[in-house]
């Protein structure tokens, strides 16, 4: 039971470890995604791409396909805040110490993970923004939404959701997807799986 914290405490973290070491093995951005998919297939978290179905804004009597991705955890202002900015490093290294990882290499994985946030929140929809639906509601023709992800492959994401093929899919934040996109590359891999540990352990 998600609702028993008892238990969940007792457990610690002996329930994700399986999860954990396989992130940690991953030594390729293929490797990384098939534990992606794995954990979405087992647990229904998605830790970098997800999918759903949702209510259609432009027809309520509709549902739709929607995709996101992961993306900054504050709000924008704060990544120029430098006593926020130290205690959101901190709290990200201690979720990555209580995963198994040393002080050092959760320090590093923290601020690999900070790094990408900042990035992504410089080019992602503000507080107001969000609050206008012309900028929220973006239909995207499948094909086109997977060009944005030439190095993953979007159907086995929306396949580990148990969702079904649709021609189109509703984006809220664009700028956000196509960044994130972006980032999926070989050379990110170990700020990847940063992210993902991060993301796994505060679920």
């Amino acid at each position: 039971n998600i609702l028993n914290w008892d238990a969940r405490n007792e457990a610690g973290v002996e329930p994700l470890q399986d999860y954990l070491d396989a992130i940690d093995a991953a030594a390729t951005l293929d490797e990384l995604m098939e534990v992606h998919n794995r954990i979405m297939e087992e647990t229904s978290v998605g830790l970098l791409l997800g999918f759903g179905i949702t209510q259609d804004l432009a027809d309520t009597s509709k549902k739709v396909l929607s995709f996101g991705t992961t993306g900054a955890s504050l709000p924008q202002e704060y990544y120029a805040n430098d006593a926020v900015v130290a205690l959101f490093t901190q709290y990200i290294a201690t979720l990555l110490t209580l995963g198994g990882e040393d002080e050092e290499s959760a320090l590093a994985g923290a601020e690999a993970l900070l790094e990408m946030e900042k990035a992504l929140s410089a080019v992602s929809l503000t507080s107001e923004q969000k609050a206008d639906l012309a900028n929220t509601y973006n239909i995207y023709d499948m094909d086109d939404l997977r060009a944005l992800f030439p190095t993953v492959d979007l159907d086995a994401v929306r396949e580990g959701f148990g969702l079904p093929e649709r021609d189109t899919c509703v984006v809220t934040d664009p700028g956000l997807v196509k960044a994130v996109g972006e980032l999926l590359t070989e050379e990110n891999v170990d700020q990847l799986k940063a992210v993902m540990k991060a993301a796994l352990l505060s679920s």
